[in-house]
Formats: structure tokens, sequence, C-alpha cells
């Protein structure tokens, strides 16, 4: 076991003030944050148990920390301001050069330090593949405690024995009574899970077990990926993780043993994590955008300028006609309601936030449905400009009760109208709506719409009626009579009263505008009547 703090340091702490409490706090890698009572309180819980203070490099390491935020405050070393100075000398006294250090003690320290200090940049990568696997899950445990939150076991590599051709690992992780208390009391919620990642993996943000995998966990085999040698896996693939329920661990240390079959490199990690619910993964994706930056990125996409780099020259302008775009979700086959597309797509192909989030949490693929490229929460884009369009014609649909429109026709210059196709109300020309006139609908922070100008409403459902009318040439057309129909005189009334109501009705919410946005329909039935009818 190993010795407890000398009391002359544990004194020296107590003279300290709260930036060299905190200081020493960040070199032991505690959480540095709180008052001066929960900074003392913290340094008393580590000098109480062995266990925190190998945790935290060492008792030589701890000790001759505090003797130097001690030397420092007390004027014992130079100014603050030579910060070369400083940094010579306490990495002079934590290697164990210094006069009150022994030889056999500043090994002890000068090995923990350096595996502090050049561990990391290693392992900080590997780390952050691992959480960026999978967005539901996410790091939890004791904050209090050293090291990386969640994290039991460092990124570690598998060793390759030279002559089997076989890699194998066997390392004794501890676990505190806080954290073991969480997999125990809520299972469901919280998970201790071993991952393994490729190290040389072209998709970085994956978990990748080798071939032939096994696991074992304090003598205890767990289920694990079998692969084949040969059967690599491809571009789409992705690996669970093994997770260690309450039957094969313990509190206090433990031992996993990890071997396979496999010459390539990999790295295994094991760590808390606490399950995210799908609202929470869902903030996670990146608010939408100004209305004027989505306006431009939609004519860059448009104009086939959205993949361009550097100088635009006239050989990569792009003119394209009018884009008929589908509004339905190819997961669902549904209108979307929050339209949105991964970062790296160059299409305007949209798809549900909703629905592509739910599909991901039984599936963790997360790659788009149209191009197939991967993107997580912090890679999606919600299109706040067809978030906008959205809006408009679902406004519609709720007041004049009209037929669902899925398809939209835009032009380069971002000027926009739904296309209308019904067998029983044949077809018409949609009015065409400017991209300046929808910067009255505004968004909400999620994607949501909040309002809706009721102009664009009411000029929508103005030539639906006018194009009702017109197109008919008559009032039996408009009920569904034909030519040779044979309708009675109180139909005939019957028909003209609900299309003259709806038609007043439009008439008066048109009445507040102004004269050059007015629609003017003809009630004239001569001019467009069918040729031959007479």
């Amino acid at each position: 076991m190993t010795p407890d703090i000398a009391q002359e340091h544990r004194k020296l702490v107590t003279y300290l003030r709260v930036p060299e409490l905190r200081e020493v706090l960040g070199k032991l890698r505690l959480t540095k944050s709180g008052k001066r009572e929960d900074l003392l309180r913290r340094f008393e819980r580590v000098f109480s148990s062995s266990t925190l203070i190998q945790q935290c490099g060492g008792k030589h390491f701890v000790e001759n920390a505090i003797h130097f935020a001690y030397r420092c405050s007390s004027g014992s070393c130079e100014t603050r301001g030579a910060s070369l100075k400083k940094k010579k000398d306490e990495r002079d006294l934590l290697s164990g050069n210094g006069s009150k250090i022994g030889h056999q003690g500043s090994e002890k320290v000068s090995r923990s330090y350096n595996s502090t200090q050049n561990d990391w940049p290693f392992d900080r990568p590997i780390w952050a593949r691992i959480v960026a696997a999978d967005p539901f899950w996410a790091p939890a445990g004791d904050y209090t405690l050293p090291g990386v939150h969640g994290m039991i076991v460092p990124p570690t590599r598998l060793r390759l024995s030279a002559e089997t051709k076989q890699q194998s690992l066997r390392r004794s992780f501890y676990l505190s009574a806080s954290n073991f208390n969480l997999i125990c009391t809520n299972p469901e919620r919280y998970q201790l899970q071993l991952a393994c990642v490729l190290i040389d993996d072209p998709v970085p943000a994956r978990l990748h077990w080798p071939f032939l995998a096994s696991v074992n966990v304090n003598g205890q085999p767990l289920p694990v990926m079998y692969r084949q040698p040969g059967s690599a896996m491809g571009e789409a693939g992705r690996d669970p993780p093994v997770c260690l329920h309450q039957g094969t661990i313990i509190e206090g240390t433990n031992e996993v043993y990890v071997h396979c079959h496999d010459e390539r490199a990999f790295c295994v990690v094991m760590h808390l994590v606490v399950r995210r619910s799908l609202d929470e993964v869902k903030s996670m994706v990146p608010a939408p955008a100004t209305f004027p930056l989505a306006k431009s990125m939609l004519e860059l996409k448009l104009r086939g300028q959205d993949n361009c780099k550097g100088e635009i020259t006239d050989a990569d302008i792009i003119i394209q006609d009018n884009v008929i775009l589908s509004l339905r979700c190819p997961i669902s086959g549904m209108i979307c309601r929050t339209p949105a597309r991964t970062r790296q797509c160059l299409s305007l192909a949209i798809f549900d936030l909703d629905t592509f989030i739910e599909l991901n949490a039984k599936v963790r693929k997360w790659t788009c449905p149209h191009c197939g490229v991967t993107g997580r929460p912090r890679d999606i884009i919600i299109d706040s400009y067809l978030a906008r369009v959205l809006g408009v014609l679902h406004a519609r649909e709720r007041l004049a009760r009209a037929q669902c429109i899925d398809r939209i026709e835009i032009e380069a210059s971002g000027r926009w109208r739904p296309v209308v196709s019904d067998q029983s109300e044949g077809n018409y020309d949609a009015q065409w709506i400017s991209a300046e006139a929808m910067l009255g609908v505004v968004l909400g922070v999620g994607g949501s719409v909040l309002h809706v100008p009721s102009e664009l409403v009411a000029a929508d459902e103005s030539v639906h009626i006018a194009a009702k009318i017109s197109r008919t040439g008559s009032i039996m057309d408009s009920v569904g009579l034909g030519d040779h129909a044979k309708a009675t005189d109180k139909e005939l009334r019957r028909a003209a009263g609900q299309v003259h109501a709806q038609f007043e009705t439009v008439e008066a919410r048109a009445r507040s505008r102004s004269a050059a946005e007015m629609i003017v329909i003809s009630e004239s039935d001569e001019d467009d009547a069918p040729k031959g009818s007479e």
C-alpha cells in the first residue's frame, strides 16, 4: 500500500492561496472549480485514500507538486513573470533533481510525470474517436476523481507477439464505490463499456474489433464481435462495444484480458457512459443558419458552385434550369418536418431530422440516405430556407384544407412555387414566391416554424380558387359535372353559392393589401370557355 502523505506537506496545503491550490489540482488532474473550502476538502480526500494518491501520480509526485507551489507562493522561487525559469525549476523538482528528493523517489516521480505529459498527445485522438463513435452514449462518472471524466482504462495498444503473430493485453483496472453504484443501481442508464478501434481505420469515428477477438473480465468470457480473418469490415460497418455487466465486475481491483489473431494495430479503451435521450442527441445538431446565409447557400448549390475552392472562373459556373425538389423523407416516405442534410452533401436532397435520429438510435450507422456520406449530429445542417418553405405550405394546408404538397420548383435566384398535380382538380400554375418574401417567416432554434405572414397564406388560396373557376369555364364543371351530366336547378344553385362564398372570403382578405399585390380575378366565363362548347 502506498504510504500516506507526510504531515509537513499536509500543513503546507493550508498555507496556499486559491490560485496555488488550483494549480496543484490541475497537475494532479483533479477538478479545480469551487471555493477555497471545496479545494481543501478535495485535498483531504486525496490524502485519505492511497488509491487516489496512486492515480494522481504517486506519493512523491503529490508531495513535490505541493512543495513547489509553496516555494513559489512564499517567494523562494523566481518571480512569476519569468515563466521559462519557473517551468525549468518545476521540471527539475518533479523529475527528482531537487535537493530534498532521494534517488529512489526521483525515478518514480520522473516516470509518473513523463507518462502524464508524453502519453496524452497520443491518447487524445483515440479518446476523441471513442467518444464520437456513438452520440447516444456520453462519458459519465465521478467528477472529483482524477483523470479524464468517465475513463476507467486509458487508450492502450494491444501487444503483438513476434512468435505467434497474435496480440493480447492483460491489464488491471479499479472501480470506485461511486462508479460501481452507478452501474448496479441503474444498469439501463449507465454502462461500463470496453471499446476497440483500429488505429489506421479509414472511418475514424467507429468501433472496430480485430479478427478472432476474445474478451475475459475476471476470468469470465464476454460476447464480442467475432470476425474471421479475411472478412474485412466495409465502410458502412459498425461494431458494438463489450458491455461489462454487474455479474462480471466487482468494486475495487478487476482484470481484463483481450486476445486476437490480427497483426494490425488496435487500441482498447474502457469507459463509463450514460445514455442520451433523443432530445439530447437532437440538441447536438447546430442551430439553423440565418436567412441571408441560408439563401446564399441555396443559390450556390443551385448554380453548381457549392464545391468550388479558390477563385471561381467562368468555366466553373454551371447554369442550371429550375429544379424540382421532393419534400418527402426517403426514410419514412412522409413530408419532412425538419429538413436537414449532412455537411458534405452536394445536392439539395433532404431528409427529416427526427426520423434520421430515430433510425440511428437502432442501427448506429449515421450515413446519409441519399449519398452515403457519414454525418453525425454535429455534421448535420438544418436547411432553414426549406424549413420556411415547409412552414408556408403547412400553414396553407391548415387554413384552406388543400392537398398535401410534396414537391416544389426552385429557380437559381431562390424564387419557388409549389408543384400542384391532382387528377381530381387538374393542373394549374401556382404563384411564384420571391426569396425576399420568405424573410417574414420566423424559425425557432431547432428549426421549427414559429410564425408565417398571413399574406403568404392568403395569396395561395386566392390563386387556387381563381384557377379553379377559370379552368372549368362553368359552375357545373367546378362541382365535377361534365358536359353530358344532368343536374337539377337546385344542385346548380347550391354549387354556385359554395364557389361564390369562397371567392368573397378571399376577396375580403385581399382588400387590406396594396393595389400592386392584389390578384385580379375575372368573373367572365366567356374568355376562358373551351372552344366548341357552344
